[in-house]
């Protein structure tokens, strides 16, 4: 029965079945910056299955659309901090609704490893619902558990093969792991985008970095606009991957154009549109003119007034 539902993808959970290419590209996106696949084992043995997405309480309302969207799950506000969160627990709603949508449309970044290991769970826990689970089995899935999310150190080869072949960056894709993941900021009064991740994504910095180079130049103001040429840096303290664009000309010909042609949304919407006019100060040099407190001068890491 397990091998007939994941084969027989948008069969019987209501809209989920209808919804077009578009939404689970979004969704996939999402996943792959903020969602989460977890396994709970209680003391008695006892196992349980999670897929969660948190977000700032500012943005509850994206959660609430993912739930219409698929028509399962709940979503919830935190008791103790600003945050909301929309989680499927239900083995049957995660086996008929979310399973094929991630088998149809394959996540590309590492969680992909992690909604496998959750698979691979899953269907050894299936196979015992009537009887008990055998202590080797438990142990399997305990196993499963302790390598997956932050608990994953570190990736084969075979799995970074697996991730990198099955790499296929859409729009739509982006614009919602940008939503989860990217930054647009300012800089000693410079406009940059930014886009990070842990160092064993590098497969997927680079794929995004290829994507954004080949973005087509929509703003004809800047017919001599260098292709978004992306510095990748390492921290490694962190080990964290930034991909980085602050080329102004590169920002305003490429980027913001193909973003103001998608629909954010989240509040990092707001972000972007404030950053959009920084980016239109700094391109047509409104960043020089004088003010009323005086003329500006940028000393590093300030602004002051001379």
């Amino acid at each position: 029965m397990l091998f007939l539902i994941l084969i027989l993808p948008f069969t019987s959970k209501g809209r989920a079945t209808k919804k077009s290419s578009y939404f689970f590209n979004l969704f996939k996106g999402f996943t792959d910056g903020e969602g989460y696949f977890t396994i709970k084992i209680d003391k008695r043995g006892n196992i349980g299955f999670r897929f969660s997405i948190n977000l700032h309480i500012d943005d509850i309302d994206v959660l609430y659309y993912i739930k219409s969207q698929l028509g399962v799950g709940h979503v919830y506000k935190g008791l103790k901090s600003p945050t909301a969160m929309y989680r499927i627990t239900s083995l049957n709603d995660i086996l008929i609704v979310l399973v094929p949508i991630f088998t149809n449309f394959p996540l590309l970044s590492t969680k992909l490893l992690d909604f496998n290991d959750f698979l691979k769970a899953i269907n050894i826990k299936s196979k015992y619902v009537v009887k008990n689970l055998p202590i080797s089995k438990l142990n399997k899935i305990t196993k499963l558990k302790i390598n997956m999310n932050r608990g994953r150190k570190k990736i084969s080869v075979k799995e970074i093969n697996q991730l990198s072949n099955q790499v296929n960056i859409t729009s739509f894709w982006l614009l919602w792991f940008i939503e989860a993941e990217g930054t647009f900021g300012i800089k000693n009064l410079t406009p940059y985008f930014q886009i990070a991740q842990l160092k064993k994504s590098y497969y997927l910095i680079n794929s995004i970095s290829t994507f954004l180079n080949n973005l087509p130049l929509l703003n004809k103001e800047t017919l001599k606009a260098k292709k978004p040429l992306s510095s990748i840096v390492i921290n490694n303290k962190t080990d964290v991957l930034s991909l980085t664009i602050n080329d102004i000309d590169s920002l305003y010909g490429y980027i913001m154009p193909f973003l103001q042609s998608l629909t954010f949304y989240t509040r990092k919407s707001i972000d972007f549109k404030f950053w959009c006019v920084a980016l239109k100060i700094h391109k047509f040099g409104y960043i020089y003119l004088p003010s009323p407190f005086g003329r500006y001068k940028c000393d590093k890491s300030h602004v002051s007034f001379f």
